[in-house]
C-alpha cells in the first residue's frame, strides 16, 4: 500500500509527461490532489482482507477501532486549525491590511532593516500557520513593498520564503512538530525555549546569505525610482499599480 501510494503521488501530475490525474479529469489539473491518492489507499486498507486465504471471515487490514485508538486526533485538530486560520486571514482581507501598514510604516527604513523586520514577522507567524499558507500570504505583501521602494522583489521574497519554514516553537507550526509534541508528551515551553534560539540562529544565516552570494546567484537588481526622469517614473508607477 505504501509503495502504491508513492507511485500515485509521483505519477499524479509530473511535469515531464501527462499523469493519471489529468487523464481522468482533464478539465482541471488541481481537481485531483495528493489527498485523493492518500484517501484511496485508506479506503483500500478498510476493504482488503488481512488474510487473503479466508476472504469471508478475515478482518480488513485496518479497522475503525484501531483508527480511533491509535490516530493522534489532537495533531489533526492542531494542523486543521492552522490551515483554517490562514485561509480566514486571506479571505477576510487581513493580509491586505498588513501589506498596507507595512508599506506605510516601514518604507523609510534601510533594506536590510526591512528584511529583518518582515522576516521576523513571517518567522513568528508561521508558528500558528503552516509554511505554505504563510508564504502565500506574505510573498505578495513583500513583493509589493519591494516594488514600491524600487528594490528587487527577490531581496524580500527570498528570506521570507526560507523563514516561513522556521516553525520550531509550537506544535501547530508543522506536522513534524505536532508529531513530536504528541509522541514525546512535551510541554509547550519545552519546545518554545530552544525553538527561539534556533529561529534567530537560522535567521542570521538567511539574512547574511541574502545580502552576499544571493545577489550574484539570483542577479538582484534594484530600481532607483529617484534617478528616473518624470516620464519613465510615471510609466513605472502605472505598471506597478496596475
Amino acid at each position: 500500500m505504501f509503495t502504491i501510494l508513492l507511485m500515485l503521488w509521483f505519477f499524479r501530475d509530473p511535469d515531464f509527461f501527462k499523469g493519471w490525474a489529468p487523464a481522468l479529469y482533464p478539465k482541471s489539473s488541481n481537481y485531483i490532489s495528493d489527498a485523493t491518492a492518500a484517501m484511496l489507499i485508506v479506503c483500500l486498507m478498510f476493504l482488503i482482507p488481512a488474510n487473503p486465504r479466508d476472504l469471508v471471515n478475515s478482518p480488513p487490514l485496518m479497522t475503525w477501532k484501531a483508527v480511533q485508538r491509535k490516530v493522534p486526533w489532537g495533531v489533526f485538530l492542531l494542523m486543521g486549525g492552522a490551515l483554517a486560520m490562514s485561509s480566514g486571514i486571506k479571505k477576510s482581507g487581513l493580509s491586505e491590511i498588513i501589506s498596507t501598514h507595512l508599506r506605510n510604516n516601514l518604507k523609510n527604513l534601510s533594506p536590510i532593516i526591512l528584511q529583518i523586520i518582515v522576516s521576523i514577522i513571517c518567522m513568528f507567524f508561521t508558528e500558528v500557520s503552516n509554511n505554505a499558507a504563510t508564504s502565500s500570504i506574505f510573498l505578495p505583501i513583500v513583493k509589493q513593498l519591494a516594488e514600491s521602494l524600487g528594490l528587487s522583489p527577490l531581496k524580500f521574497m527570498l528570506p521570507v520564503t526560507v523563514v516561513s519554514s522556521f516553525a520550531f516553537m509550537f506544535p501547530a507550526g508543522s506536522p513534524s512538530n505536532a508529531i513530536v509534541y504528541e509522541a514525546a508528551n512535551l510541554k509547550v515551553y519545552e519546545m518554545a525555549i530552544p525553538g527561539v534560539f534556533c529561529k534567530f540562529i537560522c535567521l542570521s544565516i538567511v539574512i547574511l546569505s541574502s545580502n552576499t552570494w544571493a545577489h550574484v546567484v539570483y542577479n538582484m537588481v534594484d530600481i532607483d525610482i529617484h534617478s528616473m526622469n518624470n516620464t519613465v517614473k510615471t510609466i513605472y508607477e502605472l505598471n506597478l499599480h496596475g
